[in-house]
């Protein structure tokens, strides 16, 4: 049994500052994980634990924060997936093995070990009149990898574009900046503004190509 109850929003919390940062320039893809983080935070205290989940999951893609783990997992054992859960519980331990939740992380891995192994107890035998039932999931997963795949290309390429937004923005700001203060020569006008532009063009690209991949992995999905 677990000794204790710790929320999974407080684990993470420190590890998204910003180690050493200016507050005039922030880095990007910590700025994103920390927005994507309190959002999931948001919806984990609202106990609506399927969309906390995916919010964590893309605050790890942009900033793989090993506590991010933790979170993730606490989301599985919300909606039930202990198998999931207990997978990542044991990735959040590996990688991160001196975190403050360590402990409770060790107890809850625990706890759900064994609620697995009573469950597998319980479920009876396949009949045995029925050879060929135990293959039809695992059919139907093969089948669906290339729509998993498409949907994980289109959440990755998101990610990036998002940055790029930030890194555009962060860009046009610094210009800004440089114009207010009368200190911009010529050529980091034109560096500046070529670096906002470039990286503008680049994330309207991934933007495109992330809602094409999207809706491929829908149609993939509901095809099979």
């Amino acid at each position: 049994m677990v000794r204790r109850s710790l929320p999974a929003i407080l684990i993470a919390a420190a590890v998204l500052a910003t180690p050493g940062g200016s507050p005039a320039q922030p880095d990007p893809a910590v700025e994103l994980a920390r927005s994507l983080y309190e959002k999931g935070q948001r919806q984990y205290d609202l106990g609506h634990f399927a969309d906390a989940r995916q919010l964590f999951e893309s605050a790890y893609q942009a900033k793989a924060a090993p506590a991010l783990l933790f979170n993730i997992a606490q989301c599985h054992r919300k909606l039930g997936d202990l198998r999931s859960a207990a997978s990542l519980y044991r990735s959040f331990l590996r990688t991160d093995p001196g975190n403050g939740g360590a402990s409770l992380a060790r107890d809850l891995l625990q706890q759900v070990e064994e609620e697995l192994q009573r469950d597998t107890s319980a479920r009876p035998a396949p009949p045995q009149a029925l050879p060929t039932a135990t293959p039809i999931p695992q059919v139907a997963a093969r089948v669906r990898w290339p729509a998993m795949v498409a949907g994980g290309t289109a959440g990755t390429l998101l990610a990036v574009a998002v940055v790029e937004t930030f890194q555009a923005r962060s860009a046009t700001n610094q210009l800004a900046q440089l114009h207010q203060q009368g200190t911009v020569s010529p050529a980091d006008d034109a560096r500046l503004r070529s670096e906002a532009d470039s990286r503008r063009s680049r994330a309207t690209v991934l933007y495109v190509i992330s809602a094409v991949a999207a809706a491929a992995g829908v149609g993939l999905w509901l095809a099979f």
